[in-house]
């Protein structure tokens, strides 16, 4: 704050001292150019040339008398004629006098006005007195009276225009002497801001590499401690990894084997336990979930993916989830899809499934009776891009206005009573908005009590292919058509799995859902046995784990792949607890084809291997995801 403050002033006087130094200039450029402008008038108005004019008409006045008197005295004609040879010449300079621009300096002197007025009236209408036939003496020897009444009065101004002229150079001399010291003291001046400029930056430079080595320091520090907060988010991000393998193991045998003795003949009374069991493990699950998630979006771990977006299939899937329990509570579900869906939208189909998801789940969950409505619609769509607007509505409890700014702030709900009466960690809005926000787009929602709660968001998405589809009536389904259909166990056909799994009880749990699919099933402990194993048959499918002691699941899939004969492509499965994007990622790229998280229900997996055994069937390499 101090170096802030200090730099201020220093800008601050800097900044008065170059408008001084600005002004300075200015003020030296405005005498230099009041100097430029009095020698040029002074060039202009020649003030000699006035003189000279006043001396001509002076020198033209006394011949022009003089040969009036000799003619008086000797009339000839010759003496006559010289006359007005004279008076032609004073009637020229008088006019050429007249006509100066420069003789307005004497147009208020007295003298100039008296021999000025006394030519126009007495001189000039006097030719007619020696042009006529016979010259009127008498009548000429009137103008020689007047002429020589005139004569001081035209010495004088001629004495006139040489003192008018002398003063006038003498003021201009003055002027353009003050100018000219003007102009030095304003150089003197602004060569002393220059010198105040140049030692002010001087001790600014000093200033700033004393700045600039404490700045270097201060870098220095930030670095390690940069470097500390990335080993701290590494470390972060590893126990994020680590807690969700740890927690999702134990899940995994929880739900696994709830849903295998839900199997099975049960009293009413135990099936009734093992439900309640299946559904608090089901509410954990869920909340680790989103405990998860929202460390990995505060933690900025959180990656998207770029590809096409199937808006029919994910909008499908999603009240696919909640149609059971809508059933349950009597509700309809339903969805509209508008016409001219662009099917090249680019975006991360998980992540909005995770969205949609959490808004059907919300909505149903606070939905006692009437409908819930999924809306999907294409705004604003051009050759690139597009925006994609969703909106799930529901006739449930609504909520109150003030709470609208709050909804989505983390472990926060509508009341306290709403967390005591359906559950939740509050989390859910929250990571739903986030991952919206992430993805570009922004969420809100339009509600009140007992009206039910509409929640939007809308995505800008790139597209790829720029193909629109072909105009189509818009998609419409009910929850009728949203429930999944049974697979029966007895249209698969027997494959041989080899299960590499560490942990006994997700080993155990996974032999006996393949089991009961009817396929015939070899475990493996590690990436090592994993090997030895595969070397001794064709296998159909591989389950892989991939954090495993003696040799990870990643490296026994490099090894698999380079072990494998041309033509040959055995499907590997991740199984892993890891909720992480970077454990997806690690998974494809070493080589395997696909991927499930822990915990995972065995219709997840009784589907995955009816599609093998399909594309067994059929010839066919595995392609998609689980």
């Amino acid at each position: 704050m101090t170096t802030r403050r200090s730099g201020q002033r220093y800008f601050l006087w800097l900044a008065v001292l170059m408008s001084s130094m600005a002004l300075v200039l200015a003020a030296s450029l405005f005498y230099d150019l009041q100097q430029r402008q009095s020698i040029r008038q002074t060039m202009e108005r020649r003030y000699d040339s006035m003189t000279a004019l006043v001396f001509q008409f002076e020198r033209e006045f006394l011949r022009f008398r003089r040969a009036l008197e000799t003619a008086i005295e000797q009339p000839s004609p010759g003496k006559i004629e010289d006359v007005a040879l004279r008076y032609d010449i004073l009637i020229s300079r008088l006019n050429l006098l007249c006509e100066s621009p420069n003789i307005s300096v004497l147009d208020d002197r007295p003298e100039f006005k008296l021999v000025i007025t006394q030519m126009k009236s007495v001189v000039i209408p006097a030719e007619s007195l020696w042009t006529s036939s016979t010259p009127r003496i008498k009548e000429m020897n009137a103008l020689l009276r007047t002429l020589n009444n005139m004569g001081p009065a035209v010495q004088s101004l001629s004495l006139t225009a040489n003192s008018e002229v002398a003063h006038l150079l003498e003021n201009q001399s003055k002027a353009m002497l003050r100018q000219s010291d003007m102009v030095i003291g304003l150089s003197s001046a602004l060569l002393i801001l220059l010198l105040m400029a140049a030692v002010a930056l001087l001790l600014r430079q000093r200033s700033q590499e004393r700045e600039h080595a404490a700045m270097q320091a201060l870098t220095e520090d930030l670095r390690e401690k940069s470097a500390l907060a990335d080993a701290s988010n590494k470390a972060k991000g590893e126990f994020l990894a680590s807690m969700s393998h740890e927690i999702r193991t134990p899940m995994n045998g929880i739900i696994g084997f709830t849903e295998l003795a839900l199997d099975t003949r049960l009293e009413p009374a135990q099936r009734s336990h093992m439900e309640t069991v299946k559904r608090s493990a089901q509410s954990l699950l869920v909340i680790i979930n989103e405990i998860l998630d929202f460390s990995k979006i505060e933690s900025g771990t959180m990656e998207l993916e770029s590809i096409p977006v199937d808006w029919q299939t994910l909008v499908h899937h999603s009240l696919q989830g909640v149609a059971f329990e809508a059933s349950q509570k009597g509700l309809t579900v339903s969805c509209k899809l508008a016409n001219q869906m662009p099917l090249d939208c680019l975006g991360d189909p998980g992540r909005i499934s995770q969205v949609l998801n959490n808004l059907c789940h919300n909505a149903v969950k606070f939905t006692d009776r009437g409908f819930v409505a999924v809306k999907v619609q294409a705004r604003h769509v051009d050759a690139r891009t597009c925006e994609v607007r969703v909106a799930v509505q529901d006739s449930g409890i609504g909520i109150a206005p003030e709470k609208h700014a709050t909804i989505f702030n983390a472990f926060s709900q509508a009341d306290a009573s709403t967390t005591r009466q359906f559950g939740g960690t509050g989390l859910g809005l929250t990571i739903c908005k986030r991952l919206v926000e992430g993805m570009g787009g922004r969420m809100w929602l339009e509600s009140a009590p007992g009206q039910g709660s509409t929640f939007y968001f809308s995505l800008p998405l790139q597209r790829g292919s720029h193909h629109t589809p072909p105009p189509a009536a818009p998609v419409s389904m009910l929850a009728e058509e949203m429930k999944p259909v049974p697979t029966r166990v007895g249209q698969q056909a027997s494959l041989q799995v080899l299960l590499v799994e560490d942990n006994p009880i997700n080993q155990l749990l996974a032999k006996a859902i393949l089991t009961n699919l009817g396929h015939q099933v070899e475990t493996a402990r590690d990436g090592r046995e994993a090997l030895d194993l595969f070397a001794t048959r064709p296998w159909d499918m591989v389950l892989m784990d991939i954090h495993m002691p003696v040799m990870s699941g990643l490296d026994a899939t490099r090894h698999i792949r380079q072990q494998e004969a041309p033509g040959r492509h055995t499907p590997i499965i991740a199984t892993t607890a890891g909720a992480m994007e970077a454990d997806r990622a690690a998974c494809l790229a070493a080589g395997m084809d696909d991927y499930i998280a822990k915990p995972y229900k065995p219709q997840v997996l009784q589907d995955l291997l009816t599609r093998m055994a399909q594309q067994r069937a059929d010839g066919k390499a595995l392609t998609g995801k689980a």
